[in-house]
């Protein structure tokens, strides 16, 4: 049994590797000391990944990111429906799931502690159900329209005070033993500003780990370059094998960091928990780390000075896994790019591709990937989608004509939708006030509660019949 979960923690550990490279390969070139031959591996990537980057300075991604990051007002929201559905199981609810859609629309306007966000539950266009859920200062609100009459809230500054009350839930949180924090609008505030200087440390970690990066120029003829990839300069890049454990070691404690910090705050009374799971990690990434070396990526430069290609194999133990990625857009490398890797695992053979083409000039997006095991497919997706509605570095909206997803021969999925985001719009209309705070609530004001449901729900045919389906435990006549 020690083996079996030996061997899961090793291909946890493995992928976490594959993170470093990937990441390293697209990101860690920037912003760093200039010294030859860095600094013009630098400006490439400067060249390659930000000023002439199609799909940002289509949208303005710089400047828009930028806003969300600082905590800007703004809306976003996005729509799936399905088209078509198939696989085991699934064979008598195909044709009703066709035609059953969901949207998620949300404001937030952090720095005035307000948010809004709903859901809806469509079919065949039509709006089924929706849930709401709105923040004002520490007050939560939730409404169904097509259930509830009136809002719910349950207020996070008051939750202790409401629970010593004699509601229903009070005496049920007692009957089985559960506390909860005095002031937990105050523990929230605590986690998000532990969480953030937790998120600091780990990124000063990413930060040593990129400085710590050995960057050197090597003769075209001293690597072996694809035939569709020209290359004026060729560079070797070395992630010291110190350096990126000593990253990994930071990714545990902050991730462990983070599952303390949660537990303590909302379990402090539970007994066991996940520290022997990241000691656990900890220990089977050393043992993998002491099977491997240095990681060395190979790069690319175009005459123009764009990066057009990357390239790294690991070796640990007896495993390897090769990682490739290919920019060659006819007017920007990045408007034609793939990414590409094959590994050999406990003697499994799996392959990876993404390929992702953006026309700046109709704004078209086209994504597709693969993945396989012993060339059994594993998974495919393909999708192809039009930016609209663009306002560079304010608002954009992407239309998506088609998802497609399979999950190896069991499971096959269509969808149509959309998704966007605006900062130039952030719609929270005060909600209206309500007596109904759920943590104060009496048995008899449940009940009241729960012949509206019922009352509400025997005039919606569709929901009343959904309801009975699922046998909510609802009396619908």
């Amino acid at each position: 049994m020690k083996t079996t979960n030996a061997h899961a923690n090793t291909r946890i550990l493995r992928s976490f590797i594959t993170v470093i490279v990937l990441c390293t390969m697209l990101f860690s070139l920037s912003g760093c000391s200039k010294k030859d031959p860095r600094e013009d591996l630098d400006a490439a990537y400067q060249k390659t990944f930000v000023d002439d980057n199609p799909m940002a300075s289509v949208l303005g991604l710089t400047e828009l990111t930028t806003k969300l990051n600082e905590n800007a007002a703004h809306s976003a929201g996005y729509s799936f429906t399905i088209q078509e559905i198939s696989g085991k199981g699934l064979e008598q609810y195909a044709g009703f799931l066709s035609g059953l859609g969901f949207s998620v629309d949300r404001a937030s306007d952090l720095l005035n502690r307000k948010s809004i966000a709903t859901l809806d539950i469509t079919y065949a266009g039509t709006t089924c159900l929706t849930l709401g859920g709105q923040i004002q200062g520490s007050e939560l609100f939730f409404t169904v329209p097509q259930l509830l009459d009136h809002n719910v809230t349950v207020d996070l500054a008051t939750m202790q005070e409401d629970l010593t009350s004699d509601s229903m839930v009070a005496q049920l949180l007692k009957a089985y033993e559960i506390s909860l924090p005095e002031n937990l609008f105050a523990e929230l505030s605590q986690v998000l500003a532990t969480t953030s200087e937790n998120t600091e440390d780990l990124l000063a970690a990413w930060e040593a780990l990129d400085a710590a990066l050995l960057v050197e120029k090597l003769g075209k003829k001293e690597i072996s370059l694809p035939e569709n990839v020209t290359a004026k300069h060729v560079y070797k890049v070395t992630i010291p094998k110190q350096a990126y454990v000593d990253f990994m070691n930071a990714y545990f404690d902050y991730s462990e960091q983070s599952s303390a910090l949660l537990k303590n705050t909302f379990a402090p009374e539970e007994e066991g928990g996940s520290d022997s799971d990241f000691a656990n990690a900890k220990e089977e990434f050393r043992k993998l780390a002491d099977s491997m070396g240095d990681i060395v990526v190979n790069v690319a430069v175009t005459k123009n000075g764009y990066i057009n290609y990357m390239t790294s194999t690991i070796t640990a133990e007896e495993d390897t896994a090769t990682f490739t990625a290919t920019f060659t857009g006819t007017n920007a490398p990045l408007e034609a790019c793939k990414l590409v890797a094959d590994a050999t695992l406990d003697g499994k053979a799996y392959h990876f591709d993404l390929v992702q083409e953006f026309n700046p000039m109709d704004k078209e997006i086209d994504i597709t990937a693969k993945a396989s095991e012993d060339n059994t497919r594993l998974f495919f997706f393909d999708c192809v989608g039009t930016f609209e509605n663009i306002q560079k570095g304010e608002k954009f909206a992407l239309d998506l004509d088609y998802v497609e997803l399979e999950y190896g021969t069991d499971f096959s999925l269509s969808l149509a939708g959309d998704c966007y985001v605006d900062t130039t719009a952030c719609n929270i209309t005060a909600p209206v006030p309500s007596e109904r705070n759920l943590l104060r609530m009496s048995e008899a004001d449940y009940t009241a509660l729960l012949q509206e449901i019922e009352s509400n729900l025997e005039e919606n045919l569709l929901l009343s019949t959904v309801f009975k389906m699922l046998d909510f435990g609802i009396s619908i006549k």
